[in-house]
């Protein structure tokens, strides 16, 4: 993380656009939380583990729009100062100091809640049914794969340039290494974002493979269970303008996209639960199925057509 006397980049995202873009995301996809628990207690009756996790992760999302509200004034008093759009005031140093150890809870924030809307898919996906040995197996792998790259997302974070004394900061956090070791991250993090993504995104692809469905009904479910590809998308574009490994990017830009795939994620997972909540509906519909038998059989839901 830079300092004033680091040079940065311009800001790309003016602070009223980045605060904007911040709380319309945390409200459209709360809208869309809320949406899929009623649908699912209409339907079901009860939430399910996934539902909760969903939930958790919005949480985390609110935790860090709070967080940005009161250090976004911050960042853009940095900007304001290292390019000289600012005089250099005395509490300046104090409030570059919060900002830094803003950094850290923030990238706690942010990977927990991408990893848990992961396992929040990882759990609906197991609900759908693994009757097939090597459909277990798989999912276990990928659910391994996903835990251990959270907790390698969380734990490169470089804590030391964030939490330690500003002096501390000033003297070792400045230099190309340790720029490049920050940059590198965002790379690393992003591949492990994307590689993780794909995996979780195979487990339906393999189950409908399976199943008997017609082709157009397996395609259509396949398309929204891939809209994942979206997110991957923006975490792309995230950690596109990083460009050189040792010249510090524009933070402002890392920090709003990263809150937009915060967002982005959580709405995709609503939707890609909606689907199978409108097919159970309307199979329980056309085979008229009791309420009894819907108590019994809601456990494991199937694909059905």
């Amino acid at each position: 993380m830079s300092t004033a006397s680091t040079p940065l980049a311009p800001p790309k995202i003016a602070h009223p656009v980045f605060l904007g873009f911040l709380w319309s995301g945390t409200g459209v996809s709360l809208s869309f939380v809320v949406f899929r628990l009623i649908v699912k207690l209409r339907s079901y009756g009860k939430v399910y583990s996934d539902d909760y996790l969903v939930v958790a992760a919005w949480v985390l999302l609110l935790g860090s729009a709070v967080l940005w509200q009161f250090m976004s004034s911050n960042l853009y008093d940095l900007f304001a100062v290292t390019s000289g759009q600012k005089p250099l005031t005395p509490d300046f140093i104090a409030k570059n100091a919060d900002l830094l150890r803003a950094i850290a809870p923030f990238s706690l924030l942010f990977y927990s809640c991408l990893w848990t809307v992961k396992l929040s898919f990882l759990l609906f996906f197991r609900r759908l049914g693994l009757n097939v040995r090597g459909q277990k197996i798989w999912w276990w792998c990928v659910l391994t794969v996903t835990v251990l790259t959270w907790i390698a997302t969380v734990a490169d974070h470089d804590y030391k340039c964030s939490l330690r004394p500003l002096t501390w900061i000033w003297l070792h956090c400045r230099s190309p290494s340790a720029i490049r070791f920050t940059n590198n991250t965002y790379y690393g993090n992003c591949a492990a974002d994307v590689v993780t993504d794909c995996l979780i995104i195979s487990i339906p692809v393999r189950m409908l493979w399976n199943v008997r469905l017609p082709l157009r009904q397996k395609l259509l479910l396949m398309t929204i269970f891939s809209l994942t590809v979206i997110v991957m998308i923006v975490s792309i574009i995230r950690v596109a303008i990083v460009g050189s490994s040792t010249q510090q990017p524009d933070i402002s830009w890392v920090y709003f996209w990263s809150n937009i795939e915060m967002s982005t994620a959580i709405i995709i997972a609503c939707i890609s639960s909606f689907r199978q909540v409108f097919v159970n509906a309307q199979n329980r519909r056309r085979q008229g199925i009791t309420a009894e038998e819907i108590t019994e059989k809601q456990q494991s839901p199937r694909f059905i057509s």
